[in-house]
């Protein structure tokens, strides 16, 4: 996966002037190049610790025909690691390609991750989700 720095900037400015609430959107591109960044809004009753993605805002994105597809739902995490959260894990996205997390623990140096979720059923049929770390390159 490759994010411009435009893309990546934009992200990492939108999540924090969000602070100290988490701050949400979609990353686009095509060919797993990501060029452009989405900010959407947070609408959870809980914003400090959960995001919820405005629904009509995230319609509207879906089935926009002059937005390129989207690559990756960002998300961050004010006060912890940039790693999924349990929350995270009760309400992945399993069809977006990659899922990512900007983590401003420490303001001063944001970090990001990026992640690809898979999938999977026990013999007994209850669902597996993993997190898996999956690099990426940034652009200039």
């Amino acid at each position: 996966m490759r994010i411009t720095t435009h893309a990546y900037e934009l992200a990492m400015s939108h999540c924090a002037a969000a602070m100290p609430h988490e701050g949400c959107g979609v990353f686009l591109g095509r060919h797993e190049v990501i060029d452009d960044f989405q900010p959407l809004r947070n609408v959870s009753h809980q914003p400090r610790y959960s995001f919820t993605v405005d629904p009509e805002e995230w319609i509207r994105l879906i089935y926009a025909k002059d937005v390129a597809p989207i690559l990756g739902l960002l998300h961050s995490h004010p006060h912890s690691a940039a790693l999924p959260s349990d929350t995270d894990r009760q309400l992945y996205w399993p069809d977006l390609p990659s899922y990512w997390i900007a983590s401003f623990r420490h303001p001063h140096q944001p970090k990001l991750s990026c992640f690809r979720i898979e999938r999977s059923f026990t013999s007994a049929g209850e669902a597996s989700v993993q997190f898996q770390p999956s690099p990426y390159v940034i652009d200039t």
